[in-house]
């Protein structure tokens, strides 16, 4: 056998091994793309879980929470307009997250479709009321609850 022989088995045997290489971390990358796609799925579920769970244990959370929609900021006490502004706070910055990671394409659309038709149900109405509007961070974000609410209701 030739030098040459050798030569070209070795540079096939070599091409050959960078061609699985490349299909093996394409795999990688997929299967981590995949992971992210459930975490952020699991966070979210998570996080609306802890929100529930405060709301149900909470001693007075519940009762300030009716005041504020049945009777608005004017009846809440200092007190309760801290733990009101602080509680929709929480739920503008998880909405707000999911957002994000939908952008960064580990959420569906249907979870951001679901979130902006929650939000349209009074939730931007109570931020609004709470001087929470200014606290959203993305602009994108904001335009697209915007263009949402301004949409015209299909039935």
């Amino acid at each position: 056998m030739r030098l040459s022989d050798i030569n070209e088995y070795v540079q096939t045997g070599a091409a050959l091994v960078a061609i699985v290489g490349i299909f093996l971390l394409g795999y990688e990358v997929q299967q981590a793309n995949r992971i992210a796609a459930l975490s952020a799925n699991q966070l979210r579920i998570s996080d609306v879980q802890d929100i529930n769970r405060e709301l149900a244990i909470s001693e007075d959370l519940a009762e300030i929470i009716v005041k504020l929609e049945s009777d608005g900021t004017d009846s809440l006490s200092p007190a309760e307009l801290v733990r009101a502004r602080a509680w929709h706070m929480l739920i503008l910055r998880g909405m707000e997250g999911q957002y994000y990671q939908y952008q960064e394409g580990f959420l569906d659309r249907k979870v951001i479709d679901r979130t902006l038709e929650d939000i349209s149900q009074g939730i931007y109405a109570r931020w609004e009321q709470l001087g929470l509007l200014d606290a959203i961070e993305s602009q994108e974000w904001h335009l697209e609850i915007r263009h949402y609410l301004q949409a015209p209701v299909s039935s």
